[in-house]
C-alpha cells in the first residue's frame, strides 16, 4: 500500500505516530508482531525490537497491535494514536 501523504480512512493522520513499548509490562506474547510486523520483531535472543516512528501506511496495523496487546505495555502518541 503506497503513502499518499493524506489522511487514512479513520479521518485522522498519521504521519507523526510515535510508538513505545514499556518493557516492565511486556511479556513478550508476540501479538503485535502478528499485528504489525512491519513494525514489531520478536528476534530470537527474546527481545522486541520495534521502529518507534512507523511508516505512515504502517499507522492501522500499529494501531491494531496496541490495542490487542493484552498488557497494554504499547503506547501510542502523536497525530493518529
Amino acid at each position: 500500500m503506497k503513502s499518499s501523504g493524506r489522511p487514512s480512512g479513520t479521518g485522522r493522520t498519521t504521519a507523526a505516530l510515535l510508538v513505545s513499548v514499556d518493557n516492565r509490562l511486556c511479556h513478550l506474547y508476540g501479538i503485535c508482531e502478528q499485528e504489525a510486523p512491519d513494525v514489531f520483531e520478536l528476534g530470537v535472543d527474546g527481545r522486541l525490537r520495534y521502529s518507534t516512528r512507523p511508516n505512515p501506511e504502517n499507522a492501522d496495523a500499529t494501531q491494531q497491535a496496541a490495542r490487542l496487546c493484552p498488557m497494554q505495555a504499547i503506547t501510542l502518541t502523536g497525530e493518529g494514536s
